[in-house]
């Protein structure tokens, strides 16, 4: 009882049921310390409310899961009211992979021994000793700690820690060590995955390098920490996409996803960092979480000093075509509390044909009864356009050597009321497009009139396609034109898979089923180290004494049924081949032994037999005419390893072997399909080494005997010298990742890879150059400083190259400017190269724009250059086929003019001329035949729009009449509107008045940037919104 004689109560409602409830109070009286009742006195009113501990549900969203927004909001419903106060920026995510141009890498950079991120504890955070777990980063040191020292990459207290050794290995708790090291400047994925059962396994690519046992885990509240300092040292370098899993990763788990970005509603997931600095936007556009978890899962992260690098010479090689967006929005609540939408802060236009997830975040919204509500997410397709492709997938099967032309797919705007213009954006190299067979151009816009169906699109697929699957998604950019003015409506899209197989051989040529009276059957199932094959395309193929008895393919259910032709009195072993379309690849036998028996039957439906491969296989390898380094990838058995030149089959008179590094001959083809070698004592090619074939025509090549390990050792020598080195992995890889054996102790700047023009120098940044990937079965020349050893057996080994899943460079831009006028180079025609590193000087055009350059001999292209903007300029990779002596020149193309340049150099074969640090100089002084096309020529003025006088012009001008569009994009390169977007006339000003009413959003006050754009030029200017 209080001063005022009031008395309080509490009351505990923790047992009754959810529902209403009334209670109040009666004071009973009863004698001093008597114990017995007395009567009631003046009891209370009744107290009215609602037990809640349920939290409300996620009943209806739009749209639902794996459909398409074609209008209205992005929304949850609700069964019950939600405390709108909670219903912040940060309870929510937007996040999906834009259609159009890839998006940008970002990775971030730890540069300085202060630089960490601090991740707060929960309890999903713990390794604990009786469960799964699994943790994957991207790394990429910069240097290496002191030698006997190790620092942390992450750590959570004393429960475990990732570190870094001073020899370049990753050490788990201190006691699990890999076996390979980390080579600074170059990325590598590390996943550590913990079986539930005390092994810890280190992976890197998807391949282990490591394992061991831990024990006694002890659990705790300590934050994650990363890059912590310890003893005065730190992870310096670069880190990205930190992944925490509560299961174990598989091999081929990690593989398929390392280097996609994730949404953060993967199933076991418990936390997601892509460090990005986008992640800094929190609620409201305030920083609440220094690094977010898009998983929801995560805190109050902090960091402190760490920068962000981007491009894909500094941040981790993803698929830049699959990297995902976070999207700002805005919250609305509506409906009583109960509906949630969810609406982007930019124009409709820049998500068409987006690919978006929305996520309500794992206890981030609360009911008015502080009840956390569990998280929610729904995945969909944004098409609010009326114009649509026919169709949304398609795949086609395509035979490698061909090429395929795809017709049965249109652009409808059928259901359209206005007109529009569409163009191509990011088409892949392998596709074509053409309109009643004329070809369109990637950038060039079409029209499709209101109402209009476009049925005359022609995709055709090149015939160089590797086998395996190459996906890709198509992208039209659409204007809408209404009273002669174009306005973005949106990017369309549909995904094209072609699956390219390998010709299949034919088995049976010469084969007559007549000239034999008597069959057997066998019925059995085809396996692959243990794994029964379902693949219907897979071959079993039957001889006796080496002549063809017949075939079979799989069958869907996995069963072969082969008929073997022969006679009564054939008695003989059977012998068999098997053909793998998966890998096109031919195994000379079988492990079973079977012998032909004249109408015999071996095997049944409900008893098959077994046929299992061995190891001796057939290899074909696609050649063409002229000259082409390449690596075998075959012995002759597991015991050493040559290559028996009769081994060789397929090359026809006057073909050559020739040695890569001296480019000396080794053999050459006989007329009857013989070897003439140079020497008597040549019997015998090593797998270790690349050689170079002159083929006189194109053709298939087969090479039989068994597979190279990969984990072989491959020699460097060292001291600058050239060694010709082969590929053995079958998946392209990037040249830091296909050469990360050659560690910190064996690379050095300078350093050296090329092959046919193509070459990549290693930098203080590590690789750069015009080449970029090794491939399958190629061969490469390498020169190092140091002496190294290069082992292939830390890649991992995927049967089938998706160029949806590789990190492959998409910018050979400048391939297709070159074609553009007829600017290409067969750079199999010439037996010797030389290359220059280059930069361009000039007082009359803009180097500081790329341009296509060219390389001539006697006005024969030889070369064309890859720019690449490094260090703040423009560095030129040029390799120019040749023979010694003869005069190059160089031309410049800037997109419509040709320009000749000064300099002129004697070809030197295999001779390099500048570097990174020092590149060549290309002098130009002399007018474009025409006019150079400079900076000056055109035009892009602006002063500062005052939205509330509502006044503002923008001057642009144009050397010559053509297509011109003008944007406005805010800071972080997002398109905002398209102000102008129509063909002009050359060398006089236009102005364009910004107004209200054609300025169709209402900005807020900053700085934003103007765009002008034509087919081969594009200016930037900044602009103060008022």
């Amino acid at each position: 009882m209080d001063t005022q004689g009031n008395i309080s109560y509490d009351a505990d409602f923790s047992g009754l049921p959810d529902g209403e409830y009334s209670f109040r109070i009666v004071p009973v009286c009863c004698k001093f310390n008597d114990g017995v009742p007395g009567s009631k006195k003046n009891s209370t009113r009744f107290i009215e409310g609602v037990v809640s501990t349920e939290p409300p549900l996620v009943i209806n969203t739009n749209p639902q899961n794996g459909g398409v927004l074609l209008q209205g909001d992005i929304t949850a419903e609700f069964n019950e009211p939600i405390n709108p106060h909670t219903a912040v920026n940060s309870s929510f995510s937007l996040r999906g992979i834009f259609a159009g141009t890839p998006q940008d890498l970002i990775s971030a950079e730890f540069g300085e021994v202060n630089d960490e991120v601090i991740i707060p504890h929960q309890s999903d955070f713990n390794l604990e000793e009786n469960s799964e777990f699994t943790i994957e980063t991207w790394v990429n040191p910069s240097s290496l700690p002191k030698r006997f020292h190790t620092v942390p990459i992450l750590r959570k207290g004393d429960n475990y820690s990732v570190s870094l050794t001073g020899e370049g290995k990753v050490l788990i708790n201190g006691s699990v060590l890999s076996t390979e090291i980390l080579q600074p400047f170059n990325w590598t994925h590390v996943a550590i995955v913990y079986d539930g059962k005390k092994t810890i396994t280190i992976y890197y690519n998807g391949v282990s390098v490591g394992s061991g046992s831990i024990t006694n885990l002890k659990l705790n509240k300590e934050p994650i920490e990363i890059a912590k300092v310890v003893q005065g040292n730190s992870f310096i370098g670069i880190l990205d996409e930190l992944r925490i899993w509560k299961i174990a990763r598989s091999p081929s788990e990690i593989v398929s996803k390392m280097d996609k970005q994730l949404i953060g509603n993967e199933s076991n997931l418990v936390a997601y960092f892509v460090f990005n600095d986008n992640a800094l936007k929190g609620t409201n556009g305030a920083p609440d979480e220094a690094i977010r978890d898009f998983t929801g899962n995560a805190h109050g992260t902090i960091q402190k000093g760490i920068r962000f690098v981007r491009g894909t010479n500094r941040a981790a090689p993803l698929d830049v075509g699959k990297i995902v967006k976070d999207i700002q929005f805005k919250v609305i609540i509506s409906d009583n509390d109960t509906k949630v939408h969810l609406v982007p802060t930019f124009e409709a236009n820049f998500v068409e044909g987006a690919q978006i997830t929305a996520m309500v975040l794992n206890k981030r919204l609360e009911d008015p009864y502080e009840n956390k509500i569990i998280e929610k997410s729904w995945s969909f397709i944004v098409n609010k356009n009326t114009i649509h492709w026919s169709q949304n997938n398609l795949s086609i099967n395509q035979e490698q050597g061909k090429e395929t032309k795809i017709s049965s797919i249109d652009l409808n705007n059928s259901n359209g009321g206005t007109a529009v213009k569409y163009r191509f954006k990011q088409l892949p190299s392998w596709l074509t497009v053409s309109k009643r067979g004329v070809a369109i151009e990637e950038n060039s816009y079409q029209s499709l009139a209101a109402g209009f169906v476009e049925r005359e699109l022609d995709f055709t697929v090149a015939p160089h396609l590797n086998p395996g699957i190459h996906s890709i998604d198509i992208y039209i950019e659409v204007f809408q034109i209404e009273e002669n003015k174009e306005s973005p409506i949106g990017i369309e899209a549909f995904h094209l898979e072609v699956n390219v197989t390998c010709p299949v051989p034919n088995f049976e040529d010469g084969f007559n089923v007549n000239d034999y009276y008597g069959e057997m059957m066998i019925t059995g199932n085809l396996f692959f180290d243990q794994e029964k094959s379902l693949d219907t395309r897979d071959i079993v193929v039957a001889y006796i004494n080496g002549e063809y008895r017949g075939q079979a393919s799989v069958g869907a259910d996995g069963i072969i049924a082969l008929s073997i032709f022969g006679n009564r009195s054939e008695l003989e072993v059977l012998s068999f081949g098997v053909w793998d379309a998966s890998e096109c690849m031919e195994y000379k036998h079988i492990k079973e032994k079977y012998s032909y028996g004249y109408r015999n039957s071996i095997g049944t439906i409900n008893r098959p037999v077994r046929f299992t491969v061995g190891k001796r296989i057939a290899k074909r390898i696609v050649l063409v005419k002229g000259y082409q380094e390449l690596s075998f990838n075959i012995r002759d058995n597991d015991s050493d390893m040559k290559l028996s030149l009769s081994s060789i089959k397929g090359l026809e008179r006057g073909d050559e072997i020739r040695d890569v590094e001296s480019a000396s001959l080794i053999a050459c083809v006989a007329k009857d399909g013989s070897f003439i070698t140079t020497s008597e004592k040549i019997k015998f090619l090593d797998v270790r080494k690349a050689y170079l074939i002159n083929s006189s025509s194109s053709k298939l090549m087969s090479v039989e005997g068994v597979m190279v390990p990969l984990n072989t050792n491959i020699k460097i020598e060292g001291n600058h010298k050239e060694v010709g080195i082969p590929y053995f992995p079958n998946n392209l890889r990037t040249i830091p990742i296909a050469l990360r054996s050659l560690n910190a102790k064996t690379v050095s700047v300078g350093d050296r890879i090329k092959r046919r023009g193509y070459y990549a120098e290693y930098t203080k940044d590590g690789w750069q150059g015009n080449l970029t990937h090794l491939t399958p079965g190629l061969g490469y020349l390498y020169k190092a400083a140091k002496e190294g050893v290069l082992n292939y057996g830390g890649i991992s080994n995927r049967a089938t190259l998706n160029i949806g899943e590789e990190p492959i460079d998409i910018s050979e831009d400048y391939v297709r400017e070159a074609a553009k006028i007829n600017w290409e180079v067969d750079r199999n025609s010439y037996l010797n190269f030389m290359y220059l590193t280059a930069k361009i000087e000039s007082v009359d055009i803009d180097v500081n724009k790329g341009y296509t350059i060219g390389a001539f001999i006697n006005e024969e292209l030889r070369g064309i250059a890859k720019p690449l903007f490094i260090d703040g300029e423009y560095k030129y990779f040029i390799g120019i086929g040749g023979d010694e002596g003869e005069a190059v020149s160089f031309k410049l193309y800037d997109g419509e003019k040709v320009a000749d340049l000064d300099n002129h150099l004697s070809f030197l074969k295999e001779k390099y001329l500048g570097n990174i640090e020092s590149p060549y100089t290309l002098l130009h002084s002399k007018k474009l035949k025409g006019s150079v096309l400079e900076e000056k020529d055109y035009i892009l003025e602006q002063n500062i729009y005052n939205q509330t006088k509502d006044y503002g012009t923008l001057v642009f001008q144009i050397p010559n009449d053509q297509f011109v569009e003008v944007s406005i994009y805010n800071v972080v390169g997002q398109k905002i509107q398209t102000l102008f977007s129509e063909k002009v006339k050359g060398k006089i000003k236009h102005s364009l008045k910004l107004r209200k009413d054609n300025l169709n959003l209402s900005f807020r006050s900053g700085v934003y940037f103007f765009r002008l754009e034509t087919k081969n030029k594009m200016i930037t200017r900044k602009m103060i919104i008022e």
